[in-house]
């Protein structure tokens, strides 16, 4: 879905139609959120069955495990919902930023790195519960600077929503996704 809203919005910057931009962008961010919560919804549904006798870990670990993995289901919603807007600053071809975001992002990480040496409790819990921090963080540098720098990422999503734009953002990713997979499942 990431990639085809960057070749849409790629497309109305061609066209120079902000109303239409506007109009992409609404319709990712809601195709990001709506995807973002059907995957928190089935990795929580996969966390029953999972923590609930298919992992074999030590029983003073598991309460550790499932916190962690709580985590990972919240620093990957971010960074799903991140995607519209960096698809937004890619298609504009702001390299700048996202070079900037990357190293912010690197940071982030060694600094966690170098801080878990100081931790006197849990450190896997520390990593795990930094790794979601630093997401929200990304998320949150990526859509500020877009919604000042961009006109196109407004918050209006019901005024700019429609229904054949999704229908056709919906379709380039689907046959995206059938290209990469089967390019994928040719190169096994």
């Amino acid at each position: 879905v990431t990639s085809s809203t960057q070749r849409f919005i790629a497309f109305g910057n061609l066209e120079k139609n902000i109303e239409k931009k506007k109009q992409t962008f609404s319709v990712s961010l809601v195709l990001h959120i709506l995807t973002a919560f059907v995957f928190v919804l089935l990795l929580e549904i996969v966390v029953i069955f999972l923590f609930d006798g298919f992992l074999n870990l030590p029983k003073n670990s598991i309460v550790v495990a499932e916190k962690i993995f709580h985590f990972m289901i919240l620093g990957n919603f971010f960074v799903i919902i991140t995607n519209p807007y960096s698809a937004v600053i890619l298609a504009h071809e702001n390299m700048l930023i996202v070079a900037i975001i990357g190293i912010i992002e690197s940071l982030l990480k060694l600094a966690i790195a170098l801080l878990i040496i100081y931790v006197d409790y849990d450190k896997l819990l520390f990593y795990g519960f930094s790794m979601p921090l630093i997401s929200f963080v990304l998320f949150l540098i990526t859509a500020l600077y877009s919604h000042f720098k961009y006109k196109e990422t407004t918050l209006m999503l019901i005024k700019y929503f429609d229904l054949e734009e999704m229908k056709s953002i919906t379709r380039f990713s689907g046959w995206s996704f059938l290209g990469i997979g089967s390019t994928m499942i040719t190169n096994q």
